[in-house]
């Protein structure tokens, strides 16, 4: 016999009232343990009301007691994706497919998790697998829109997301990776739209608020070109954005050679710069984008605390630099374009991890952003040569190998 707190839990989730939901299967628990199904439905009440440690526990306790229970590994899935655990996610959607074939939304997840992992193909594949099995189903609809758009198959995203829009015009996903479709291809104007109405729908939808924070940031023309080249340098494959950044290498100390016993050498300072830009575009755009949101009437209400103290921090480093390099061109001497080099280069450490949400892991990144800070100042004014310079330059570059093993 069903019990009659399962059935007002679920009819409390079709209202949306996930916290009274939760009351009702804890009832329904407490008068049967062994009921799966409110173990599950508690586990996704948790996930709606963004109580993520929450739901991956209820998760992995329903799957200890039924691993073959699909749905709990699909959950599994989609919060192992969120940590940005992508064999874990992999692994809990293919089993969950294994179990049941025959749930399209199955097949979504798994295109998603493909796409971030920048098989853009396969993830295609899978979308379309999925639309196979059910045509209208909004999670492949846009895992196919995504991978279209990466594909450069332009007429055929803007085909799948019109189907999409036509099919689930109050969903709020669906305007906003329309808007993140819009955005790549350089329709600022248009993604802005679908950002709005997807806000409209749930003013809590995080995907959309950051998406119409970089709408906003595109009316710029300097931040629109830049906003393409991080599309195209994050659709790269690992490997071949490493072969680009030492690509950039070679040309800077090329013309670095060139200029060096020339009359220009004090241009050095700018080909530091634009190889940074270059080459750590995609870490970089987004403090840089809070710094500029910051001057913006409208656009600073959309940052959140951590997004602020990143603007301020590039802001503040930004301008260090600047004024170390205005007295190296006005005093001269080496030690002031050595501190302006230290700032830039702990510009990238230290927006990272103020952004973290782990605790262990935003201290961590601090502290290792505080030692090359100290590491580039004090041992500026102790060496004579540019190996300490070297030493900063090579901590900031490590950083961007290890930090993927610091949790968000």
């Amino acid at each position: 016999m069903i019990s009659s707190h399962y059935i007002r839990g679920a009819q409390l989730i079709e209202l949306k009232k996930y916290t009274d939901a939760i009351n009702s299967f804890k009832q329904a628990l407490n008068e049967n343990a062994d009921d799966v199904n409110s173990m599950y439905y508690l586990a996704l009440c948790h996930f709606y009301i963004e109580d993520y440690k929450s739901a991956e526990n209820y998760v992995q306790s329903l799957l200890k007691f039924d691993p073959l229970f699909p749905d709990a590994h699909y959950l599994f899935s989609i919060l192992s994706l969120q940590k940005d655990e992508k064999q874990i996610a992999l692994k809990n959607i293919n089993e969950a497919i294994r179990i049941d074939p025959f749930s399209a939304h199955y097949f979504g997840q798994k295109a998603l998790i493909l796409i971030q992992q920048k098989n853009f193909e396969e993830g295609l594949n899978f979308a379309d697998q999925g639309l196979s099995i059910d045509p209208k189903d909004v999670i492949c609809l846009n895992a196919r829109t995504k991978a279209l758009t990466k594909l450069k198959r332009d007429s055929d995203a803007y085909e799948t997301i019109q189907l999409t829009l036509t099919d689930n015009p109050e969903d709020d996903f669906t305007h906003a990776n329309a808007g993140w479709t819009n955005l790549e291809r350089g329709n600022h104007k248009k993604a802005n739209e679908h950002f709005k109405e997807a806000l409209k729908i749930d003013p809590n939808n995080d995907y959309a608020r950051n998406g119409m924070v970089e709408s906003i940031k595109s009316k710029n023309l300097i931040y629109r070109l830049f906003l393409k080249y991080a599309f195209w340098i994050q659709n790269q494959t690992s490997k071949n954005q490493w072969f680009f950044i030492v690509g950039i290498y070679v040309i800077y100390r090329v013309l670095h050679g060139l200029i060096k016993d020339t009359s220009i050498y004090y241009f050095a300072p700018f080909l530091v710069f634009l190889y940074l830009v270059f080459a750590l575009g995609s870490w970089l755009i987004t403090p840089i984008s809070n710094g500029i949101l910051l001057f913006n009437n409208y656009g600073k209400y959309l940052l959140d605390e951590k997004d602020k103290q990143s603007g301020i921090a590039i802001i503040i480093l930004s301008t260090i630099a600047l004024l170390f390099i205005i007295l190296f061109y006005v005093i001269g001497g080496p030690y002031f374009l050595r501190f302006s080099l230290t700032s830039l280069f702990v510009i990238l450490p230290l927006t990272h991890a103020i952004q973290l949400q782990n605790r262990t892991s935003h201290t961590i990144g601090l502290s290792y952003s505080l030692l090359m800070l100290l590491i580039g100042s004090f041992g500026t004014l102790l060496a004579s040569n540019d190996i300490v310079i070297l030493i900063v330059l090579l901590m900031m570059v490590a950083y961007t190998w290890f930090s993927g093993l610091l949790k968000n």
